[in-house]
Order: C-alpha cells, then structure tokens, then sequence
C-alpha cells in the first residue's frame, strides 16, 4: 500500500507532484521573463530555487512512482505501470529536464554577456599586461629584489585570472566555451 511505502496515499502524492510541478513552471517562467534585469547575484540565486524546485519535481515523481507500485502489489497485481502511467512519469522528468535547460541557457546568456565576458578578459588582460611588463625587466645583481617584488605581482595577477575563470566557468555558455 502506499500510505506504508510513503507515508501518503498515491492522491496526495499525485496532488504534492502536481504542486512541485506548478512551482517549478511559475519560477522557470519568471526566471526567464526577468533574467534581463536581474542582477548577477540575483540571477545566481533565482537559479539555485529554480535547481531546487526541479529536484521536488524529481522526489514527488518519484513518490508517486513508488506509491502506484506499492498498491498495485498490495493488491496483488504484477507491480508494473502501464504504458499510459509510465508515459506520464516520464514525461514530467523530460518536461522539467528540457525546461530547467532552457532556464539554464538564458540564465547563462545573461551571467556571462553582462558580468562573466567582461569580467574575465579584463583579468587575462592585466595578467598579460604584468607578463609583458616583466619579461621587459633585465634581471641583475643590481634589481634583483625589485624583478622579485615585481613577479610577486604578476603571480597574483595570473592568479587572480585564474580565480576569475574558475568562478565564471559553469555559467559560459556552450556556445562561448573556448574563446578568449
């Protein structure tokens, strides 16, 4: 029986799927109509929500996927859904999968064109930039503790780089990955 595997009967748990579902189709349709004006924070925020609503939509599937099973087998039927019911199970994992990565790619599109792009050239540029400034320098007995404090600086530059693409690498777009 359901209520045993679950702890609710399979109408509560079809009811709490059909919720999660709404939810996640409200946020998904608000984070794309608004993304534009977000800010970045508020982009990578409404995102997460929007991460965690999906995996409601996942855990009340799955429920309810479990509840069915659970009373056909106290009823002593062959526990296996029928076509219909397996469709629709799986339909709502490729509804809320396709959704959450359409969301993905605006929310993608608008972190990187207006924050992330600008962002990350602006720090390989400076890395270059201190490189290029360096290699300039004729190392001696003489400069030796100024070339020292000098490649200190860059060395943070690179790395400053470096932290910049790390935290910008999950929201390039596909499309973008690879170029400088």
């Amino acid at each position: 029986m359901a209520k045993e595997a679950t702890g609710k009967i399979v109408k509560q748990l079809k009811q709490e799927r059909t919720l999660a579902k709404s939810v996640f189709t409200k946020h998904a349709n608000f984070l794309s109509r608004a993304a534009g004006n977000m800010t970045k924070s508020e982009l990578q925020e409404e995102f997460r929500k929007l991460m965690s609503h999906a995996r409601s939509v996942s855990e009340s599937n799955d429920d309810y996927r479990t509840g069915l099973l659970a009373d056909m087998e106290d009823e002593g039927e062959e526990a296996k859904l029928d076509a219909q019911l397996q469709t629709d199970i799986e339909k709502t994992m490729e509804d809320c999968d396709t959704r959450l990565e359409e969301v993905r790619n605006v929310v993608q599109t608008n972190l990187w064109s207006r924050y992330g792009e600008e962002e990350l050239k602006t720090a390989i540029k400076e890395a270059e930039a201190g490189c290029d400034g360096l290699r300039a320098v004729a190392v001696s007995a003489v400069n030796k503790d100024g070339y020292e404090l000098q490649f200190d600086g860059v060395e943070k530059l690179v790395q400053d780089a470096i932290t910049s693409l790390a935290s910008w690498e999950i929201w390039i777009p596909a499309a973008q990955e690879g170029k400088p």
